[in-house]
């Protein structure tokens, strides 16, 4: 139930900040749920991966099928990529910033507790 609400959290931090800071904003997101929720150092990645790669995913998705998919194609012949590899490859990178941020976090919070305990 923690990861659930950890991978709400950071999804809607995410979104949220996605609205006035730059795409690594929700590295920030990952950092600040994993700082105040806890779980352990792999709990803490994927939960941060998965809720970027979903949110990003779904947005790509989205803007895809608003777009007729017209956009997607041209970005794609840039790279020589299909649309659904390039929508693939936006939640990944979403997903690996996300999920870094949460495990520095995670880390960060692990660092804290072990000193105040010693």
């Amino acid at each position: 139930m923690r990861h659930f609400v950890k991978l709400i959290v950071i999804a809607l931090v995410s979104f949220g900040l996605m609205q006035i800071l730059p795409f690594w904003s929700v590295a920030i997101a990952g950092f600040l749920a994993s700082l105040f929720i806890k779980s352990g150092n792999l709990g803490s990645f994927l939960t941060g991966f998965l809720a970027v790669f979903l949110l990003w995913g779904g947005m790509a998705y989205l803007i895809n099928m608003e777009t007729a998919g017209i956009i997607t194609e041209k970005i794609g012949e840039l790279f020589s990529m299909s649309p659904p590899v390039m929508i693939l490859l936006t939640g990944v990178i979403g997903g690996i910033t996300a999920g870094l941020g949460s495990l520095a976090g995670n880390q960060l919070r692990l660092a804290i507790n072990k000193e105040t305990s010693s």
